[in-house]
């Protein structure tokens, strides 16, 4: 059998198995005693669990260029050694974008990592871009730099594939002077709310001059001040408010690297004009607009996209199945889950042929 048509039957016996699983009777990961509950999936670091070739790319990787390092940017920056050489002395392949998105969980002067290529200015701008290749719920967002953090970051989402991007937030040890933006700590700074969740903020960046990280809480602010159970009020928050909802959700993004900062006491050394880091995360769910409590399978994302449940089908479970066409498709809600219903046809017709009527849903419910 070829590999094409294997694949082929592995995803019908797939969508077989999960079809199955919603239709049969007892409990399920979307359902409790009293039947149909929302549901979603667990969070992940998607860019370590996204592992096509096209998923991570960049504009510029080291190959032969001459570049410069201390050998320890991080606990002994101020007095390590410097060393010099070739990217390509350690191997073709040692500084691709692949050592962005491997599990590391080991100290940061050991892990793998991306390295631009060195840059004809320190202004030279560098992008890594990140193609999700399907929607997903974002949470949060780090890069750990390895030798040392840009001058200025943009961190921009897209939410059609690719097709356009707009700012998400920004970092920089100069916020005015980068962006003409306030840092998020001064007073006076515009600051989202949960009125105006769309607000991209300027994160100040400290310690730019040896290894360090960047991260942000996208749903910082954004959440009204909570009681309670806290995670259930924030969910609650997000079905209610379109805007916030629009803000989490993204398809692609991509980090625009401004500004090369030098290591202590070493500023000019043209040698060192390059960007490097250890580490992308993004963490987020799969948008399965609440029918599903299975997370997107790791490295086969494209071939399974939700796990679906509540008779919901689809890459983000965004229609009613065949036959379960009885009320109109709707994102699943703490209050109601919004199950597909199987068409009643009286015995007229096969129930998987019905079509959704929207006019004689609406006068008869």
């Amino acid at each position: 059998m070829s590999p094409i048509s294997y694949s082929l039957l592995l995803l019908v016996l797939v969508s077989v198995r999960y079809v199955a699983g919603q239709t049969a009777a007892g409990l399920g990961p979307c359902r409790n005693a009293t039947g149909p509950i929302k549901c979603s999936p667990f969070s992940l670091n998607i860019i370590q669990e996204i592992r096509a070739p096209a998923s991570l790319v960049t504009n510029s990787t080291c190959s032969d260029e001459f570049y410069c390092a201390r050998t320890d940017p991080f606990i002994n920056f101020a007095n390590s050694p410097v060393i010099c050489q070739t990217c390509a002395s350690t191997s073709p392949e040692a500084f691709s974008v692949a050592g962005l998105s491997d599990v590391q969980d080991i100290p940061l002067i050991e892990r793998t990592r991306w390295q631009s290529g060195v840059l004809p200015t320190r202004e030279t701008s560098v992008t890594l871009t990140a193609t999700l290749l399907r929607p997903f719920v974002l949470s949060s967002f780090q890069v750990d730099y390895y030798h040392t953090i840009p001058q200025a970051v943009i961190v921009e989402k897209s939410v059609d594939f690719g097709q356009t991007f707009t700012p998400y937030v920004y970092f920089a040890v100069d916020c005015l002077g980068a962006f003409g933006i306030l840092p998020r700590n001064d007073p006076d700074a515009i600051r989202p709310t949960p009125e105006n969740p769309q607000v991209a903020v300027c994160v100040t960046i400290t310690n730019a001059d040896r290894g360090g990280s960047i991260f942000y809480n996208l749903r910082e602010l954004r959440i009204p001040t909570l009681t309670g159970d806290v995670a259930v009020q924030a969910e609650i928050s997000i079905e209610t408010d379109p805007e916030l909802a629009d803000w989490l959700n993204a398809t692609d993004f991509r980090v625009i690297n401004l500004g090369v900062t030098y290591p202590n006491g070493l500023v000019g050394n043209s040698s060192f004009n390059y960007y490097s880091a250890s580490s992308l995360s993004m963490v987020g769910q799969c948008q399965c607009f609440g029918h599903a409590r299975l997370f997107c399978e790791a490295g086969n994302i494209t071939a399974t996209g939700c796990m679906c449940e509540h008779f919901t089908t689809g890459l983000d479970c965004g229609i009613c199945l065949p036959g379960y066409l009885d009320v109109p498709w709707r994102p699943s809600l703490l209050r109601n889950p919004f199950e597909c219903q199987m068409c009643e046809c009286n015995n007229h017709a096969d129930f998987t042929t019905c079509l959704f009527n929207a006019t004689r849903y609406a006068e008869t419910g």
